[in-house]
């Protein structure tokens, strides 16, 4: 429901003209669609949300949105790619730590996918632990955990469980019966 919300928030800031709101009601679509796996869906939405914002000299709001396609060209395996736009956004971590810490978890999932895993951990941890890990972030606990097993640290995998079992029981899913059997 609230990528739907998004969605037509979107659309009707682009029926009314209101053009330098477009990147702002696109940034946080861009990062639903992200969440729920929709990638291209994603990738377009942040694409235009930069043009726009580049053009329109919102230098700010395209800084932030730099924060998606890095998370994006991580899991598609584009080292270039995800390492020059976490560092636009990193430039701008402390005024920013919520896209900081997506930015720092596209650095997480890449070295994740790229076998170094206690590179990964290092990312991921300062995701977890950061200003923001009670936002959106906190869904980068089982990549945490993924990197500390690979890495041959299974300690360094249970620190942040607690965070992620008080999570899912606050969401109510059904796979928070298997986090209470951890």
């Amino acid at each position: 429901a609230a990528t739907e919300g998004l969605e037509a928030l979107a659309a009707d800031t682009r029926r009314q003209g209101a053009l330098g709101w477009l990147p702002y009601a696109q940034e946080p679509l861009a990062i639903s669609l992200l969440l729920r796996g929709r990638f291209r869906d994603a990738e377009t939405v942040v694409a235009e949300a930069l043009d726009v914002s580049t053009d329109l000299g919102q230098d700010t709001q395209a800084t932030i949105l730099t924060a998606i396609p890095a998370w994006l060209a991580a899991i598609a395996g584009d080292a270039v790619a995800c390492e020059d736009m976490a560092s636009r956004m990193l430039s701008a971590a402390s005024r920013h730590p919520t896209n900081a810490a997506l930015a720092t978890w596209a650095l997480g999932l890449l070295d994740l996918g790229r076998g170094r895993f206690d590179a990964a951990s290092q990312h991921l941890d300062a995701v977890c632990a950061g200003p923001a890990r009670h936002d959106f972030p906190r869904r980068a606990i089982p990549d945490q955990v993924e990197a500390a097993v690979r890495g041959g640290d299974p300690a360094r995998a249970t620190r942040f469980l607690p965070a992620l079992r008080d999570w899912a029981k606050h969401l109510g899913q059904p796979h928070e019966r298997g986090h209470r059997r951890a």
